[in-house]
């Protein structure tokens, strides 16, 4: 049962609509593998914008229409995609001033979940909202679960 000070762990993006239906509530999205880490390292590198998609159909649309893609399937690059997932190939060379799509296997589902709550990047940010609002709630975006995926929500 939810408390005022209660913080949830939610698996998975797609778990999300049934764990947190009760009040108001701060969503901290804590993707320490990939998606989130790739996404701000393009924007250090000068990407001129990420946007990320929650379906391969979505990326592959975007790229017939002149996008560089980013995008993996369980960790692995995609045929269509220019890049895979790793921050390491997302150089000033590589995206400066470029627009990047972006969808990977479970993080960029978790960003558009997260999308409609008010979020905060950083754990800064997340302390104070979670300060304000006294109750919280985090989505991992790794698919091995509890047993498997190493969360830690501070």
């Amino acid at each position: 049962m939810r408390g005022k000070d209660s913080v949830e762990v939610c698996f998975s993006p797609r778990l999300f609509p049934d764990i947190m239906t009760i009040g108001e509530f701060v969503v901290v999205l804590v993707d320490i593998l990939r998606a989130t880490t790739t996404i701000c390292t393009a924007i250090g590198n000068g990407a001129q914008a990420i946007i990320p998609v929650e379906t391969l159909d979505e990326a592959r649309q975007l790229k017939e229409h002149g996008f560089l893609v980013a995008s993996e399937k369980d960790g692995i690059q995609l045929d269509f995609a220019d890049f895979g997932n790793s921050a390491f190939s997302f150089t000033r060379e590589a995206i400066g001033g470029k627009t990047l799509v972006y969808c990977t296997t479970n993080g960029t589902k978790a960003l558009h979940v997260a999308a409609g709550t008010g979020t905060a990047n950083g754990d800064l940010a997340a302390r104070e909202c979670g300060a304000r609002v006294g109750d919280g709630g985090g989505i991992a975006s790794g698919r091995a679960g509890p047993g498997g995926a190493r969360v830690v929500v501070i």
